[in-house]
């Protein structure tokens, strides 16, 4: 993380003030803040990998269990899809001729249907 000079300024003083010895130590100051960010960032990077794996692993284990869900969907369709048709070949090929029940309403209170 490199700071700009106005935030170098704002945190350790105006070097004109101080002198030249205070830019050796902004210099100082500088290099050591490096050094810290750096080192917090590796270390989170490396918490990062021990807990949540990289993104390989990370798209391998949605893509497994993405298929094991759809394979998990269609099973069940496989092992029912002979009944479902039978079902729907039945209902379709048994027809029962009915008059509406709206039409017999009409009848029972209005009398016989005229055209």
């Amino acid at each position: 993380m490199k700071l700009s000079k106005n935030r170098l300024v704002m945190l350790l003083g105006p070097t004109d003030i101080l002198g030249d010895d205070a830019t050796l130590e902004q210099e100082r100051v500088m290099v050591m803040l490096t050094k810290i960010s750096r080192n917090y960032i590796n270390n989170f990077e490396g918490f990062k990998q021990q807990y949540l794996g990289n993104k390989e692993d990370i798209e391998s284990k949605i893509r497994r269990d993405t298929e094991d869900q759809t394979n998990g969907i269609k099973q069940p369709v496989v092992s029912n899809k002979q009944a479902v048709i039978v079902r729907l070949l039945q209902l379709v090929c048994d027809i029962k001729p009915e008059l509406h029940h709206n039409l017999t309403l009409q009848k029972k209170f209005h009398g016989p249907f005229v055209v």
